[in-house]
């Protein structure tokens, strides 16, 4: 092995997926070490243990994505689905929010 100071001063996400169907969240994340000076990538990472606060943010994209998602697919958009859940007891949001406090973990 061969050790050294690496030659990049930051990290940038390149992609993530979330996983939402199965009974425990599972969110996963690609990262770039990059010298943002240069745009040389000097290596990749991947991380799945996130914060409270991020886990609360994957939340409420994940319900904006359904709300544009019904306007695309449903007549009336989210207004329609909306009152629809409404009646239905308030069976409203997205899986992750259907999930229960074990869906939380991450």
């Amino acid at each position: 092995m061969i050790e050294g100071s690496l030659k990049c001063s930051g990290i940038a996400v390149g992609e993530f997926s979330v996983n939402l169907l199965d009974a425990t969240v599972r969110m996963r994340a690609k990262a770039a070490f990059i010298d943002p000076k240069t745009g040389a990538t000097h290596g990749w990472t991947e991380g799945g243990v996130w914060a409270p606060a991020t886990v609360a943010k994957m939340r409420e994209l994940v319900a904006l994505m359904e709300e544009d998602l019904a306007r695309q697919h449903f007549v009336g958009g989210v207004e329609a689905v909306n009152a629809s859940a409404a009646s239905l007891g308030g069976l409203a949001g997205g899986l992750g929010e259907h999930i229960g406090d074990d869906g939380e973990q991450v």
